[in-house]
């Protein structure tokens, strides 16, 4: 799915296990491979839907351009009695984070209040990322003139 950077996001794995089956399965979820684990605005809410359905939900509350990414579940089904492991990828997601359009400020500071053809004037162009960019981003600025020139 794909979502702006600041909003909360949300991605839920169910998974059906077999009628009969006294084992709960363990939910893991996986970005880019590496097991996910709550905070830094992140948390894992497991839930169960029926008795043959079990859920885990990752909540990005809020969602940061370092959170996008290749998602996958993993459901565990242990047993010791006759060792036993099984793994199943249940689902994969990605995670396209948007980058919300930053604020730009530009202020003019001249010698005086009337600006004469050919004086000198000091242009300052600031930028400003929504916090929620905690990626490196590259940003370009381009002055063009009334001309159309740069």
């Amino acid at each position: 799915g794909s979502s702006t950077a600041g909003s909360p996001y949300n991605l839920t794995c169910t998974v059906m296990v077999v009628n009969g089956l006294v084992v709960v399965p363990q939910v893991m979820w996986f970005k880019n491979g590496t097991s996910v684990i709550g905070g830094n605005g992140i948390s894992l809410t497991p839930g169960m839907v029926s008795a043959n359905t079990t859920s885990l939900t990752i909540q990005f509350n809020p969602l940061r351009t370092s959170n996008g990414g290749q998602y996958s579940c993993i459901a565990n089904v242990s047993l010791p009695a006759i060792s036993i492991t099984s793994l199943y990828n249940t689902s994969a997601a990605s995670v396209i984070v948007q980058i919300p359009q930053p604020i730009i400020n530009i202020t003019a500071v001249a010698l005086s209040q009337v600006i004469a053809i050919g004086s000198n004037i000091t242009l300052t162009c600031n930028v400003q990322l929504d916090p929620s960019v905690d990626s490196n981003v590259t940003v370009n600025r381009t002055w063009i003139g009334p001309a159309g020139t740069t």
